[in-house]
């Protein structure tokens, strides 16, 4: 089994959790960023990584941007999983940015990373590094890699989550609303690609924000690797009952010239667009990566009705105006 859990910042406590007791030889853990144990390089940190490496499950961790990436580029660059990764030790991997593993015919487009707030008050390779923010060539590797998998993947893993989810969280903590570039990103990939659920970490929460998107903090949450995302063609399907179940991804053709969008059955008659312009490298450029500078109430009011019926009664934030009751 797979499983995905959130932010550890070196906390010891969480591998004895009961949660972690339950994890059997075979099962796989990945951490959504902010790992922690690779920090100071002290016996303690030593000892945990060596507790870690003996398990009999897997251990995987994305970056964050509590990381000491000078310790984690020591680890041998290798192969896992279809996609590369730093092997810190025999059962312990850092998951590279912009790659996708297949684990049991399950696709995960993994991509670590994110921007300190305090940042600027330290100086690079002092507890802070300037790597931890993913620069335009790891993007358009990743771009790279969902373009050849036609866009279509199962799971997306990140740090952090695309604009719009950050923002609609921020605004329901009443916290400032900050987004990066590498936000901006994320939200391309989401408007871009097929998934059939992105799970994030970073802003120390257990919730699901809408039927798409997890935050993970404390709680291991076990993926369903039992059934495999469907696209078909829209051109090639009449309506939803002519799906088959339990068709793999790389078991249908697609293509962005022939039709103008797929049906994804997991979201009811939901019909995702498709660009005719294909999601690469040189897509990606300053322009469509930077954060729209906006106020709060633009940001409420671009929020489509896909997300305000996600998010209205999760956040309980309100989006737009009410409508007036019509005069007799």
């Amino acid at each position: 089994m797979v499983y995905v859990t959130g932010d550890m910042h070196g906390d010891e406590s969480r591998l004895y959790d009961k949660e972690w007791r339950k994890l059997k030889a075979g099962d796989i853990l990945i951490i959504l960023g902010d790992f922690g144990f690779l920090w100071n390089d002290t016996e303690r940190e030593k000892s945990a990584i060596k507790y870690l490496s003996t398990r009999k499950f897997t251990v995987c961790f994305l970056d964050g941007t509590h990381e000491n990436f000078d310790l984690i580029k020591k680890g041998r660059t290798t192969y896992w999983k279809g996609g590369k990764v730093h092997r810190i030790g025999d059962h312990l991997y850092h998951l590279m940015r912009g790659q996708i593993f297949t684990i049991d015919g399950i696709k995960f487009f993994t991509f670590g990373g994110g921007e300190s707030d305090d940042k600027d008050v330290k100086s690079d390779h002092d507890f802070w590094w300037r790597s931890e923010l993913p620069g335009p060539n790891e993007m358009a590797l990743g771009a790279t890699r969902l373009d050849e998998e036609d866009c279509a993947v199962d799971y997306i893993l990140t740090h952090e989550p695309p604009s719009r989810v950050k923002s609609a969280m921020l605004l329901r903590k009443g916290a400032e609303d900050h987004v990066n570039k590498l936000n901006g990103f994320f939200e391309e990939v989401a408007s871009t690609c097929t998934f059939r659920h992105w799970y994030f970490g970073s802003l120390h929460e257990d919730r699901q924000i809408t039927s798409k998107y997890t935050c993970v903090f404390n709680k291991l949450i076990k993926i369903d690797m039992s059934k495999k995302v469907i696209y078909k063609k829209l051109n090639e399907v009449s309506n939803t009952s002519d799906i088959t179940e339990n068709i793999s991804v790389n078991e249908v053709e697609l293509s962005t010239e022939s039709t103008k969008g797929f049906i994804d059955p997991h979201e009811s008659d939901f019909i995702l667009p498709i660009e005719t312009v294909k999601f690469t490298a040189e897509n990606l450029t300053e322009n469509n990566l930077k954060p729209k500078e906006q106020n709060p109430k633009e940001q409420n009011e671009d929020f489509d009705e896909h997300f305000k019926e996600n998010l209205n009664d999760d956040l309980n934030v309100k989006f737009g105006k009410a409508e007036k009751e019509p005069k007799v």
